[in-house]
């Protein structure tokens, strides 16, 4: 099944537009198969890609910013619910998973990372990212994200000082709601940190809600969507996702959303840790031990199950410290570009990069 990719993209960007440059990297990594997803309040059904606020022309140089912007190569996509899904266990009153007990490696890097956590330095995170896609040139982006919850992007620390010097500031309130969620989750109910991350950016799941409020907003999107889905030819699913297929959902948005604090707040330990509980928590996500220029990592891998079958992500981090070093989105798309990146991560004073004394 086809998806007009340029109406699905023109349309998303109607009520939430891509991040930096991500409109030209998400266009490119769309998928031909239909993605099992759910719509959002707002806008066209996906597995939930790159949403800011409006960008200015100059902000569309740089490379797609954060973690969670690996899911380019599922950004966009017109989305079906399938009409039945495989019981799995549940909130019986709203059909949400609840998380698995998993003891992982994940998990006993958390607990280490909270409990040697020293108060962080400065007021800001800083991430240097590289970004390669295919047989391109690597294209460098700093993006600097503050405890206050702003965000800017600049090429290099001139045009990154200049941004910031010209109030050119990004966020919408969704990372700060991501990173809250992360610091709620490093020592707080899993569950609960679940539903907030997932909850962070807006979306028509309903967690926590009773089987009545979880259709009354299904119904609302739907309506939204109807037309859309007529025009392509779906039927419109008349009841939200439950079971399995809600299972994956969450744990695509708890993959996405959790790279987006795993950027906001790089250099944040408690940051850091919350997001590997999170990340414990989902099925499709595995770990392995692995070794990056000599230092002991952890790799993570987010099965295609994540992506219904269309990608497979991967995220290397610092076995010791759980900071972000490399990651690589694939498509499994024939033919599509894969993209791999690389991050350098410091905690910074905002002030000091105005000043030139980075």
């Amino acid at each position: 099944m086809i998806v007009d990719e340029m109406d699905l993209v023109s349309r998303a960007l109607e009520v939430e537009p891509l991040r930096p440059q991500a409109y030209e990297q998400a266009r490119a990594k769309l998928r031909d198969e239909m993605a099992r997803s759910v719509p959002e309040a707002g806008t066209v059904g996906r597995l939930r890609g790159p949403r800011r606020t409006q960008r200015t022309q100059r902000a569309r140089q740089f490379v797609v910013t954060g973690l969670g912007a690996l899911a380019a190569s599922v950004a966009v996509v017109f989305a079906v619910v399938s009409t039945s899904s495989p019981a799995t266990p549940g909130d019986p009153a709203t059909g949400a998973p609840v998380s698995p007990v998993i003891e992982s490696e994940l998990v006993a890097l958390a607990s280490r990372i909270t409990a040697a956590t020293a108060p962080a330095s400065g007021d800001a995170s800083l991430v240097i990212r590289s970004q390669k896609i295919g047989d391109g040139a690597a294209e460098v982006s700093y993006n600097l994200y503050t405890d206050d919850g702003d965000y800017y992007a600049g090429g290099d620390e001139t045009s990154l000082a200049q941004a910031i010097s010209a109030g050119e500031e990004y966020s919408d309130g969704i990372y700060a709601r991501e990173v809250e969620a992360a610091l709620y989750a490093a020592d707080g109910d899993l569950d609960t940190a679940r539903t907030k991350m997932v909850n962070a950016a807006p979306n028509a799941f309903g967690l926590g809600l009773s089987e009545a409020e979880r259709q009354k907003i299904w119904d609302r999107q739907m309506k939204a969507d109807a037309e859309m889905y007529r025009f392509k030819g779906y039927e419109v699913p008349e009841h939200p996702p439950t079971g399995k297929e809600l299972e994956n959902l969450v744990g695509n948005r708890l993959w996405i959303n959790g790279m987006d604090a795993l950027s906001a707040g790089a250099g944040e330990p408690q940051v850091r840790a919350g997001v590997l509980r999170l990340l414990s928590s989902v099925p499709g996500v595995s770990v392995e031990e692995s070794t990056t220029h000599g230092v002991p990592t952890l790799t993570l891998s987010a099965g295609p199950d994540l992506f219904s079958g269309g990608a497979s992500e991967v995220l290397t981090i610092d076995a010791q410290t759980g900071t972000p070093i490399t990651s690589s989105s694939q498509s499994l798309e024939k033919g599509a570009d894969s993209s791999h990146s690389t991050y350098r991560v410091s905690r910074v004073t905002v002030a000091d990069l105005t000043d030139g004394k980075s």
